[in-house]
């Protein structure tokens, strides 16, 4: 049975994920259309709201809600931020790795994020994001 108060916990769950998918590496990829992202943050909303027990309390005035956004918005974006943390510690391993090895000559411009990184960077940037999903970090993330 949906009600405003399952509603509004869809959308302030969907509000959190939004900001986890601007900031979060592998959900934030420019690869990713906009629209397709923008629809995985309202289902990801959807399944969380449906998954975990209602509050006591959901905001009904216009100025809770606005302060409820806000800081869904805000903790989406930290979360994502600690994880796009431990990606920028690989990237920066890549680089240290590559400037011993003498690649770092080599730059080239990573067209999904629109920098100039080197293979051995990319490299373990990639293989970082495939340890990251096949080791069911993502749906912790999520959680």
């Amino acid at each position: 049975m949906l009600n405003g108060e399952m509603l509004m916990v869809w959308f302030l769950a969907s509000v959190r994920a939004t900001g986890l998918m601007i900031i979060s590496p592998v959900f934030s990829s420019q690869a990713i259309p906009r629209s397709v992202r923008a629809m995985m943050a309202l289902f990801a909303g959807f399944v969380v709201s449906g998954v975990f027990r209602m509050p006591e309390s959901v905001p009904v005035t216009t100025g809770n809600i606005v302060v409820a956004m806000i800081l869904e918005m805000i903790i989406g974006m930290f979360m994502g931020w600690a994880v796009r943390l431990s990606t920028h510690a690989i990237e920066l391993a890549g680089s240290v790795i590559s400037s011993e090895l003498g690649f770092s000559m080599g730059q080239q411009i990573d067209p999904t994020s629109g920098d100039s990184s080197n293979a051995v960077s990319s490299i373990l940037l990639t293989f970082g994001s495939l340890v990251f999903l096949i080791s069911g970090a993502h749906q912790a993330v999520l959680a």
